[in-house]
């Protein structure tokens, strides 16, 4: 079997109904705006948040209040405060106290990139840029090589700003760090494809698979935008389909993939099938390459219906290894195929999230692993969205 029952739960019967939709996204964003601490000007940290090195409230994008800001404002409902003076005070505070103590502090999704990054969105600043550039600049060579923390997530940063603003100091130092990942992509003898070796220091070097902290999150950063020539955007994309073709796991119409390249698919924690690790995040991360492949058409297909038969990740509703994060597989293979049976079961599992949430003891307050995460995707399944939050779009 390609995933592991015990991870996953069955899918409620809960119909899809706009209007359902649209109150499950006003009663979380009221949720969260409630459960903001004036004192701290943070949120709580949710017990399932908890691990070593992070014990006391984020500020970031991933698991912090940068993140729920962010996603605060892209919803269609009304707040009833106003977040903007909070933002410009979050990186100060990132730099004294980061929110993992034991990686990373300068990223995208994990630290002070990511923040600096909204501030700049909601009120572009000069010095503020400047800031965010060294930031980058700090990030072309560092060994983590994935989205949270290393060059792949700044490159997200910088395509970003680099089309809002048209600065070409943001191209620059995104294209250092391309042409430094690209120099990483190395072929591995033993699998015959091309990889990247993540070092989150200080743990062991890895070669991840997925889109959280992996391959597929790598291509994905490189073929953000449009800083690419073609030849290389068409290089890029043939060796990624031979890489992901090699690595996946087939059987009986269903795909799925490892988290890390040298090791079985099942680990000591079962089979990963969601957004971080998996074909959830295989899908999402790739789905828009290939156009015209017929044969790498039908893997990602076989991947959403893996991702379909395993059904919604059981006790969690989020973006990062919850069942909204899985929605956006089914949405990016609508916006490939034009099949509405995607988009079908992409709003079947936002309100199964939804409902997830609805019956959780306690607020999750987090962008990619909490509540206000399950409410974007509510709004994408709504408008038809296929785009990831922050990754997509910021």
């Amino acid at each position: 079997m390609l995933y592991s029952p015990s991870r996953h739960e069955p899918l409620g019967d809960s119909a899809w109904a706009p209007s359902r939709a649209h109150d499950a996204v006003a009663a979380i964003a009221a949720s969260t705006e409630a459960g903001f601490d004036p004192g701290s000007g943070l949120w709580p940290l949710h017990p399932g948040d908890v691990e070593p090195g992070v014990d006391h409230p984020g500020r970031g994008l991933y698991c912090g209040a940068a993140g729920i800001i962010w996603a605060l404002e892209q919803l269609d409902a009304e707040l009833e405060r106003n977040y903007g003076p909070r933002l410009e005070q979050l990186d100060a505070e990132l730099e004294r106290e980061p929110d993992e103590t034991d990686l990373p502090s300068d990223g995208f999704l994990g630290g002070r990139a990511g923040v600096l990054t909204v501030a700049q969105r909601r009120c572009g600043d000069p010095a503020r840029a400047d800031l965010l550039l060294g930031l980058l600049a700090g990030l072309v060579d560092h060994p983590a090589l994935e989205l949270l923390y290393g060059s792949p997530g700044g490159m997200l940063a910088a395509a970003a700003e680099h089309e809002r603003t048209a600065d070409p100091r943001f191209a620059e130092v995104w294209r250092a760090s391309a042409d430094h990942l690209l120099d990483l992509w190395l072929v591995d003898e033993d699998l015959g494809v091309r990889l990247w070796t993540q070092r989150l220091q200080p743990r062991a070097p890895e070669p991840y698979v997925g889109f959280g902290h992996g391959f597929a999150g790598n291509v994905f950063a490189l073929l953000r935008g449009s800083l690419l020539s073609p030849g290389e955007r068409a290089a890029i994309e043939r060796d990624a389909i031979h890489t992901a073709t090699r690595l996946a796991e087939v059987s009986e119409g269903l795909a799925n993939w490892r988290a890390v390249a040298d090791q079985p698919l099942e680990l000591a924690s079962g089979i990963r099938t969601q957004w971080c690790h998996g074909a959830a995040g295989m899908v999402t991360a790739l789905a828009p390459i290939g156009a015209g492949d017929e044969a790498w058409k039908e893997l990602l297909l076989a991947g959403g219906e893996l991702v379909w038969e395993a059904g919604p990740l059981h006790g969690s509703a989020g973006l990062c290894h919850g069942t909204a994060g899985n929605a956006y597989a089914f949405l990016k293979l609508f916006e490939r195929t034009g099949d509405e049976l995607w988009l079908q079961r992409a709003r079947r599992f936002a309100m199964h999230a939804a409902s997830q949430v609805e019956r959780s003891e306690q607020p999750w307050h987090s962008l990619f692993t909490g509540d206000i995460g399950v409410a974007l995707c509510l709004q994408s399944c709504l408008a038809a969205d296929a785009r990831f939050p922050t990754l997509d779009f910021i």
